[in-house]
């Protein structure tokens, strides 16, 4: 297992509202196996892991705030279903993956989804995050 203290760059686009929000933090970067972990608090207090598995094509995003968890199964080869957790409870949610972009140098890197929101066969949108990370 290999860890390093690292730099992070986010931005998450919504492209219909055509709005983005930026932050650049400190994170972690964990390798095991062949799967990278990049960790990193926001400045609004939620946890968020990115967990790509560089095999499979593969990117989970947890997200952590106020005892609300989410997790994002990102797959370029079939829709997932997330149970969005709100305050209200969860709502069930598809997610289907258009991209997924990975580069990685050692412990640089980036990281590129865009992605569509549905809510059974309605569109609510789509994102896209873009995630750079060096030593």
């Amino acid at each position: 297992m290999s860890v390093k203290s690292v730099k992070v760059h986010v931005e998450t686009i919504d492209k219909e509202q055509k709005e983005k929000y930026t932050e650049k933090l400190d994170g972690k970067f964990t390798m095991i196996k062949s799967n990278i972990y990049i960790r990193y608090q926001e400045k609004k207090s939620a946890e968020v892991t990115f967990k790509i598995s560089e095999e499979d094509n593969q990117v989970l995003l947890r997200r952590k705030d106020n005892n609300i968890e989410n997790k994002f199964l990102f797959d370029i080869n079939q829709k997932t279903k997330i149970n969005y957790a709100t305050i209200y409870g969860r709502m069930p949610l598809w997610l289907e993956t258009n991209e997924i972009k990975y580069e990685r140098d050692d412990y640089k890197g980036s990281l590129k989804i865009e992605y569509t929101l549905y809510q059974n066969k309605q569109m609510l949108g789509k994102r896209e995050i873009r995630l750079q990370f060096t030593d």
